[in-house]
């Protein structure tokens, strides 16, 4: 358990080698167990306990494999947060810069629809509640709408740099991060506690 949390938050190689040698050697121990105990309710106890170990091992390499996937999508969401902050940027000067005031509120509004974004992005990478996902989407769309009616308001230069705003807050890697994420989620209290669900879970940082 001590290796496997330690996997979840940094995936050290190092931890993946010490969680299989601590099943080879539980499961090596059990067998010598079983058949050197003369009682039969030992006997039985230690087979129990070796089937529990050998479930947990597949759990512990699917859980390897969906871990590594969240990752490497972490590194997406990084790089597209990025360009997503500089699109945005640059759309919000130039707005600003305009001669009457309606361009500059939408430069205000745009601001604070992006930033809740991130931090809907943020919070939900860092704590993986399922609520944090519903208020990311909803975040999202108000994103959308916001800047839908700047596309709609300007015209020239300006409206041209809406397009890459709205291409970099839509093409995003989550379609195949969530998946890995809600895998992750500890479950319910009414449900057994995994020995995955008392790890810590990763915090990813700015991702958006």
């Amino acid at each position: 358990q001590r290796a496997g949390n330690r996997y979840r938050i940094d995936a050290d190689p190092a931890s993946l080698t010490a969680m299989k040698d601590a099943e080879v050697n539980a499961t090596k121990l059990l067998a010598e167990a079983a058949n050197a105990t003369l009682s039969e309710a030992r006997r039985t106890l230690y087979n129990s306990i070796a089937d529990k170990v050998h479930t947990y091992t597949g759990e512990r390499e699917a859980f390897v494999r969906v871990l590594d996937t969240g990752f490497a999508e972490r590194t997406k969401l990084v790089t597209g947060g990025e360009s997503l902050t500089a699109a945005t940027a640059a759309l919000t000067t130039a707005l600003r810069q305009a001669s009457n005031s309606e361009p500059g509120d939408l430069a205000d509004h745009l601001d604070s629809a992006i930033l809740l974004v991130r931090i809907a992005n943020w919070r939900f990478l860092a704590t993986l509640q399922p609520e944090g996902l519903a208020t990311f989407k909803t975040n999202a769309e108000k994103a959308a709408a916001v800047i839908a009616d700047i596309d709609r308001l300007t015209e020239g230069p300006v409206k041209a740099m809406v397009k890459p705003v709205r291409a970099r807050s839509t093409k995003s890697p989550w379609p195949s991060l969530l998946p890995s994420c809600s895998r992750l989620l500890p479950p319910r209290k009414s449900r057994a506690v995994s020995s995955w669900s008392r790890a810590t879970p990763p915090t990813w940082h700015r991702a958006w």
